[in-house]
Order: structure tokens, then sequence, then C-alpha cells
């Protein structure tokens, strides 16, 4: 990020006066000039433990501005962030690189924040363990470093907090204590619930590196005190109790299951939603960013719907932790500049959404919006027999906007296993091109080519009628963009387990979506060869489908990276299509 030029400096060259002016006041979502009225060429480390409540000592990092090579001792704003991914390592050349997450926040010591970096407890160099991830161990340990933070000679006593994926539920956990100190927060590509975040559908994600070797934190950069790793070494020999997050995960197949591990009802402690009165009370104002292509979008856009003080939201084209060019580093500036420095940069008078749609024409892919579904009509596209020979699938029906006339008719496949392709690219690029596997292991159904662009922005919605030869069923379904050649694309996807189909009233604002409670009174096994129905929500999108090109719906009944449930042998899927039980999927097109 550059920094602003806040003076008229007049330069004399060969006799010739040469005037550089300052910036002009730039303020929109991503570009950020012209506004601050001091700046600092760097910055200082400083490492220390702070202990909590109960004693246990927290590695803390504070890094403070410099001003032409002396720490600036004026109180200033503070920005911190809580990680569980070890705030800094040490390179073999000696160097310290803090977290990779952190580097936003580390910019704003330019622009006259303090910026803090501290470990989580059982993590990095943090003592403690980590009972499970999110509880209110957690969040009271967030609220005691914020009046740490809050009460130092160099902070003003305004805080702000950032961060993003687990970062972003620390910020979240922060929020629900009710700091008097905390002013405003940024986060983002995180849950809200954190069961439907993770287990959607009744199907929980697994994940690669939430279960990484306590030993790992060994190469986490020790507090300045700890010259010898001695506090390290000691802080990490109590990690190796921490509980496991796919073992809490497999534990607690439903809602209301009990877990031993966490001694809670593990899904209602960790989940923000539980604590919608405690955020309503906090008073504190959010800034919330999601991507087309993160694993946890739709909770992007339910934080959004459920958040009571003013907020705002991007969402562009990214997956889970990427950027798409999008300067997070100025958007953050931006709004921690209006909360904790009261400077009227203009970003409380956009509208509160900015979100980018693929695939829209040059110079029209970012707008903003003032609401989340933008204004649409729903098409309804119905599941209908026939051929459109555009899939080497096992059956490629058509998909068309008139309902079905046949008294019997139906799709039927084998289930298959070993499906590789996920939906959740973590760290891909978009877009993501699995949908070929599906298409070719699973049931596909594809309208005739579109005779204009298509766009389509908000949460599609799948009703399928369907059996089994098994007792239950995981039903996996995708909406796919599929060009004049054939190729189809990723756009947006949904699962389900058939026994937990129950609909029931959400606890929290779930933007009228079907909510599936999921509690084990709701699990309701299948009668084999007999249809039921399975309301399923994709996830949210806003795309462009090209003229020309076709929109198609497929249907397994594995996926890559999911606790789907494997039999031998494999059972028969049935889905319905006929006047009586009409299977569809409803798009909602932008007006």
């Amino acid at each position: 990020m550059k920094l602003p030029n806040l003076a008229t400096i007049t330069l004399i060259l060969c006799g010739v006066v040469v005037t550089s002016f300052a910036q002009p006041k730039i303020s929109k979502p991503g570009v950020y000039s012209g506004y601050q009225t001091q700046t600092y060429d760097g910055w200082k480390r400083f490492s220390q433990y702070v202990s909590v409540r109960d004693g246990t000592k927290l590695a803390v990092d504070i890094y403070r501005p410099t001003l032409k090579g002396e720490v600036v001792t004026t109180p200033l704003p503070v920005v911190w962030q809580f990680t569980p991914y070890r705030r800094a390592t040490l390179g073999k050349d000696g160097q310290i690189t803090p977290s990779n997450s952190f580097n936003s926040t580390l910019e704003l010591t330019r622009y006259g924040y303090v910026a803090v970096l501290a470990d989580t407890r059982g993590k990095g160099a943090s003592f403690g363990l980590r009972q499970a991830p999110h509880n209110r161990v957690e969040a009271e340990d967030s609220y005691d470093l914020m009046e740490w933070l809050g009460t130092q000679k160099w902070s003003t006593g305004k805080i702000g907090m950032a961060g993003g994926s687990y970062l972003g539920g620390t910020v979240e956990n922060a929020v629900t204590t009710m700091s008097p100190y905390l002013k405003a927060v940024f986060f983002g590509i995180t849950d809200f619930n954190m069961y439907d975040g993770w287990v959607r559908g009744g199907i929980f994600r697994y994940t690669a590196g939430a279960d990484t070797p306590y030993t790992d934190d060994l190469q986490t950069v020790p507090v300045d005190e700890d010259a010898d790793k001695t506090m390290l070494k000691a802080a990490v020999e109590q990690h190796k109790q921490n509980a496991s997050l796919n073992a809490l995960m497999n534990e607690t197949p439903f809602r209301d299951s009990w877990s031993n591990l966490s001694d809670s009802y593990w899904w209602t402690e960790v989940s923000f939603s539980s604590y919608l009165d405690e955020i309503k009370r906090s008073g504190v104002p959010a800034y919330m960013y999601g991507g087309w292509y993160d694993f946890l979008r739709r909770d992007t856009v339910i934080s959004y719907a459920n958040w009571p003080h003013p907020k705002k939201m991007v969402i562009g084209p990214w997956a889970h932790g990427g950027s798409a060019g999008f300067d997070f580093a100025q958007e953050q500036l931006r709004w921690f500049d209006a909360w904790l420095k009261g400077i009227d940069n203009g970003i409380l008078k956009e509208p509160p959404l900015w979100y980018h749609t693929i695939n829209a024409s040059p110079g029209n892919e970012w707008r903003f919006a003032a609401q989340w579904p933008p204004t649409h009509n729903n098409q309804i596209y119905f599941l209908q027999g026939g051929k459109s020979g555009t899939a080497p699938s096992i059956n490629d029906g058509k998909l068309a906007t008139t309902a079905p006339q046949d008294e019997t008719a139906k799709d039927e496949f084998k289930v298959v296993y070993g499906i590789t392709a996920h939906v959740e690219p973590l760290g891909m690029s978009p877009p993501y091109k699995g949908a070929t596997e599906w298409d070719q292991k699973g049931l596909t159904w594809t309208s005739d080519p579109l005779p204009a662009d298509t766009k389509v922005a908000g949460h599609p919605l799948v009703s399928l009628w369907l059996s089994s030869s098994a007792d239950d069923a995981d039903v996996f379904v995708y909406l796919e963009d599929v060009d004049a050649g054939g190729n189809s694309v990723y756009v947006s996807d949904g699962r389900l387990r058939a026994s937990l189909r129950a609909v029931h009233p959400p606890s929290y604002h779930f933007l009228d979506l079907p909510w599936h409670r999921a509690y084990k009174q709701d699990e309701h096994k299948l009668t084999p060869g007999q249809p039921v129905r399975l309301l399923i929500d994709l996830m949210p999108t806003a795309t462009v489908f090209k003229a020309g090109h076709r929109i198609r719906l497929a249907v397994t009944g594995s996926q890559g990276r999911t606790n789907f449930q494997q039999r031998n042998p494999a059972p028969t899927f049935s889905l319905y299509r006929d006047s009586v039980h009409a299977s569809y999927v409803s798009l909602p097109i932008a007006r």
C-alpha cells in the first residue's frame, strides 16, 4: 500500500519550481488515499506473556509505529488478531516472519495504529490446552486481552479486531464478550453457526489442516523474555492434551449431540448465533468479507443478515483466503479510520454491499447493493426426461420451465463411490472445474441454450423427490454452467442427508431458506423404494450464464472431502419427475 503524500512539496530543480500536490481524497471499496494526516516509517516489535483470569499465560506480539526510527509514544488505536496458527516463526536466517494473515493489519502501523497478534490458548507459544475450538474459555481470553490492551499507555483505549477463517471466528467470539474497548471489527470467511457452516445438510466436511501435530508449535517464535525457549517448550507440552476438531465432529453428528471431549453441547457452545443477545448489546459495527468459491460463503451472508449494528460486506471471485486483486489492507484501513479515528471518509455513506458478479461483462463485474440477496424473480426449471446430448453422463435429461405431465417418470442410478472432486477448493484458483467428474458419475439434467445473458444472484433452491434402495441417502447437488462445447464449470452446490430432511423454523435469521434442525429426534430413516421430498438450498452466488450456454443440475451420492455414508453394495437412487412428484431447481434471476 502506498504511503499518502499529504503535504504540498515544492522542489527547485535547475532554477525551475516544481510543485507536487497532495493526493486527492479518494475513498471507495479497495481504494483509499488522501485522508491521513500523519504517516510513520516503520514499526518495532515487542513480545511478552500476558496472564488471563485463570493465570494462563498467552503469548502476545505488539508492533508499535516508529517515526525516524524512534518508537512513537503518543497513544494510538489498537487493531489485533487472535490466532491458533503461530503468530510468528523464525527462519533459518534468523528473521522473524509474522503470520501471513497478519499482513494487512501490520500495514496499519504505517498509518498510526498499534498492531497486535496473540496466540490462542493451547496453540503457538501460549500456555494451556484447547478443550474445543472457539469455546467460551477462548472467548473469555479475548476479553481479558482487550482489558489489557485497552489500558496500556500506548493505547487510546479504542480497539479494533480483524481476521479471517478461524481468526474470523475469534473476532465474532470477542464481540460476544461485550468488551467496552472493542469499537469495530473486520472479519470474514468464517462460520456464524458452526453446525450449519461445517455440517451442511448433516454431512460434515473433513479438514486436513485442523489437527496439526502439537509439536509444530515448537516452530513458534518465543516471547522476548524466553531467549532459551524454556517457556515455549513448557507451553507446547501442555498442548498435547488439545481436542481434535475432526474427533469433535465425529463425536457429534447431530446439532444437539453432547461432546465428552468438550464437556458441552459443543455445536451450541461454539456457534456465534447462540449469542445474538450479546452481539446486540455489544454495539460493535462489523465489516464482513466472503468469496463466491469459499466453502463458508453462506455463513458470510447469514452473519451479515443477522448483524444488528452498522455493517458492510464485500464478496468477490475468490476461494478461502483469496483476494483476486482486491486491496484488503486499504479496505481495513478505511473501516478502522472511520470507527477508531473518527475520520469522515464516506465509507459509512456508501450502500452497504459491494459484490462481484462472475462472468459479467468487462467494467460491470463490481457493483453496490442495498441488500442481500439483490432483488430477483425466481425461475423454476423442472427435471424432465429426454436427452440433451451434451454430457458424457449416465443420464442426461432436460431442464425445462414447463411442469412435467407424466403420471410416472423417474431416473435411476447406482451410487458411485470414490469421487475425489469436491466443492471447497481451499487455496485453489477459481473457477473450480470438478464438474466433469460429477457429470460422469451421477445424474444430470441440462437446459436448452439460453437466448440471452442470464444473471443468477442469490440462493438457488432444489426440490428433489428421491427414493433409495437403502434406508438413508447422502445427496449432493451441483449447479453448473455448460458452454457451447459441452464443458461444464461449477457454480454452486448443496447437500443433504435424507434422514435429516425435516425442516424446522430456524433459531436465527436464515434468509427464508429451508433450515434442517438435525437433532437426534429429527432423524427419520427412509423406507427403501418410497419417495420423499428433499429441500436443499445451494450456496449463494452471483453469476452470469452467457447467451448460448446451458444450465445444468447434477446429482451424485458421494463427494470428496466429506463424511458421506458408504454401503456395500452401493445403493441405487431414484429421482422422480412426474406430475405428482415434480423435482426442480429454482433460480433467483436478478432483475
